[in-house]
């Protein structure tokens, strides 16, 4: 039985890929592939930090937008994917957060509420025909001609669907049949006595015979077994922390939190690729709390931050229960205008935010 490839659970990689028409004679340097890879909760220099050397590749050879920001609050694959492919902001594309309000009754009575996240394939399609806006498919149509092709190959539908179909807006018709939009966290299946397979789901309907997901079963090279915690990607942090969570960990029924003058997160490398969060607090000026106290308020406002993420994130409380890495939060308690606090750092609330260039400079300090 052939290895199929293996699929994090919340690492999750979204590829997709346009191929326009083949270039003519006297067109060599025209382009026949654009390929846009999307990596979900990852941190800036992930790419660079894993080796990652063929999408470094690309990177060197394409074009990289370090600051490709789109200031709306509701971050999400399902709202991203499709500004991505767009050109979009969020308020314009027809859904703009995770629950959707049907106001034009596209989807079914008029004012009903929908959870995007859980909508199906042939809803976002509705829903990006109804707002009769091209897509990239369609630019590179008009540039190459109908016959260019279009596939996005992600793990979660509320990725492949909301990238991958288009509107009507372009050539009248609202999906491409050369296009493949493709899920690879699709339906349940069963092998060798494990019920954690996935079949991949395609959603534009047949696709092309290189793209086989169905003969071979369990020895077909697109199924994927994905339990839960799979590899122990459940556990990569802190890109699903917040500040204000880690704010309310601390300071809720902490009787040390009238001492506690700010906070600062962090990450620290403990070898092997691996790090841990750091939360480094800051006490208030004239604060006297001797070693056994301090090690009483590690141990608190570690409890008290876990506590807090598992109870407001899924993910946390789920990695929590599948890895116990995942509670190795480390704490740091520093006098006023000490340590990673000097030199009078800007304040926002209770957080500050902590330069990548420093946090190695502790790391390489504690080493040493």
């Amino acid at each position: 039985m052939s290895c199929p490839k293996v699929v994090a659970h919340l690492f999750a990689l979204s590829m997709l890929v346009a191929a326009p028409a083949s270039a003519g004679p006297n067109q060599p340097d025209r382009p026949s592939r654009v390929v846009i890879i999307v990596l979900d909760q990852a941190r800036p220099d992930t790419i660079s930090r894993y080796h990652m050397k063929n999408v470094q590749e690309l990177q060197r050879k394409g074009t990289t937008f370090p600051n490709a920001i789109v200031g709306d609050m509701a971050a999400e694959t399902v709202i991203s994917h499709n500004v991505i492919t767009s050109g979009l902001f969020p308020k314009h594309m027809g859904w703009s957060n995770e629950v959707y309000r049907d106001t034009d009754a596209v989807l079914g009575a008029p004012g009903a509420y929908y959870v995007t996240s859980s909508m199906s394939c042939s809803q976002f399609n509705q829903l990006i025909d109804h707002g009769n806006y091209p897509k990239l498919q369609d630019y590179l149509d008009s540039a190459f001609g109908e016959t260019s092709s279009f596939a996005t190959f992600t793990q979660k539908r509320t990725s492949a669907c909301t990238s991958g179909h288009v509107s009507g807006a372009a050539d009248g018709t609202p999906s491409d049949a050369e296009d493949v939009i493709l899920q690879i966290r699709g339906s349940g299946r069963t092998c060798n006595g494990a019920t954690t397979w996935r079949e991949p789901e395609t959603g534009n309907g047949t696709p092309p015979p290189w793209l086989d997901v169905t003969t071979g079963g369990c020895a077909n090279r697109w199924w994927t077994d994905q339990p839960a915690g799979a590899y122990g990607t459940g556990a990569l942090s802190p890109a699903n922390i917040y500040p204000l969570d880690v704010e309310n960990g601390l300071y809720l029924d902490n009787p040390y939190a009238s001492a506690i003058e700010s906070f600062k997160l962090g990450l620290l490398e403990i070898g092997g690729h691996e790090q841990r969060p750091i939360i480094h607090l800051q006490l208030r000026e004239g604060s006297a709390l001797d070693e056994a106290a301090r090690a009483d308020l590690r141990k608190r406002a570690a409890e008290g931050v876990l506590s807090h993420l598992a109870r407001v994130s899924r993910d946390i409380a789920q990695s929590l229960e599948e890895d116990p890495t995942t509670r190795d939060v480390r704490i740091e308690v520093h006098d006023h205008g000490t340590g990673p606090f000097a030199g009078g750092n800007i304040k926002i609330k209770n957080a500050y935010t902590f330069d990548q260039r420093e946090a190695r400079d502790q790391t390489d300090a504690k080493r040493a």
